[in-house]
């Protein structure tokens, strides 16, 4: 390939239509011929055609969540444990699994602790006639509530029973302990906190839940 770059100037290429190291060669007209000349030259190269490949584009992030299940999980034929009303309680929970890692459970105070971070967290928790009735997580390092739960009624004459969901997310800068929590207007003993089926000894009885996800 030969390109003429001014009246008296031309520049030589070899094939450049592989993938391959090509010689080029840079003359000047002088006197009549080409002569070679030596100097700095800058060469821009476009690929054109069905082989032109684009650079790479810079990609964001992906953030795979560690996750983990708290619960309250008992024998098949064990019921919840009792609702009680007047004031905010603490729910039950006793097992820990998934990706525990960034989770401390203190079951013997129904508490649990999650290093600094940023979470994800769902809750769902059974009851049977508590009338009115609401969970929330509750900081307990820091004496406040950190994630309100749906309200709801679920009346005692009717025998009615159902489950309370809540979702949040927050950041934390420190190590803090949580509880899970819930008040309700009607005291039902024994089974206010969840019905258990009591059909199979191989399949445990299980009534509160949360799904924490740490984000980063």
């Amino acid at each position: 390939i030969t390109q003429i770059t001014s009246h008296n100037q031309r520049s030589v290429f070899g094939d450049a239509s592989s993938s391959t190291t090509v010689g080029w060669q840079n003359s000047l007209l002088t006197g009549g011929a080409y002569e070679d000349f030596t100097g700095t030259i800058s060469i821009t190269v476009i690929a054109q055609g069905a082989d032109h490949i684009e650079p790479p584009q810079p990609t964001a992030a992906v953030i795979k969540p560690a996750v983990a299940i708290i619960k309250q999980r008992v024998a098949y034929n064990t019921h919840g444990g009792a609702a009680t009303s007047g004031a905010w309680r603490t729910l039950p929970i006793n097992t820990l699994e998934g990706e525990s890692w960034f989770v401390t459970l203190d079951d013997s105070n129904d508490r649990f602790t999650l290093e600094a971070g940023t979470y994800e967290i769902e809750g769902v928790q059974t009851f049977y006639k508590p009338n009115g009735v609401q969970t929330v997580i509750y900081d307990y390092t820091n004496s406040a509530f950190k994630v309100l739960g749906a309200c709801n009624y679920l009346h005692e004459g009717d025998a009615v029973g159902g489950s309370m969901v809540l979702y949040g997310s927050f950041t934390l800068t420190a190590s803090t302990v949580f509880e899970y929590k819930y008040r309700c207007s009607y005291t039902q003993t024994t089974n206010g906190l969840g019905n258990s089926m009591g059909e199979d000894s191989a399949v445990d009885a299980v009534f509160g839940q949360l799904k924490i996800r740490k984000l980063k």
